[in-house]
């Protein structure tokens, strides 16, 4: 029996590299509240992207404190965790 090579070879590995990020301003617990945050980021040449492409989104949330005027990330037993992914 022929076994076959699992790995992903990338069809235009100048596409394969490619990555963006947007990042909104800071949003006051319940700030959202019938408000919508648009965020746009925009890959660096904007490349036409075919078919043969994947495009993988993804949504990073920091919790923050803000104290006098500055806003510092809370430590990692004083916010919210990810208890499931599916």
């Amino acid at each position: 029996m022929a076994t076959h090579d699992q790995r992903n070879e990338a069809t235009d590995p100048a596409l394969s590299e490619l990555g963006a990020v947007d990042v909104s301003a800071e949003i006051p617990i319940g700030g959202m509240v019938g408000a919508i945050t648009t965020l746009s980021p925009q890959l660096p040449g904007a490349p036409n992207l075919t078919a043969n492409v994947g495009l993988l989104g993804l949504v990073g949330i920091e919790f923050l404190q803000e104290l006098n005027g500055d806003f510092y990330l809370l430590a990692s037993d004083n916010a919210m965790k990810i208890a499931e992914v599916f």
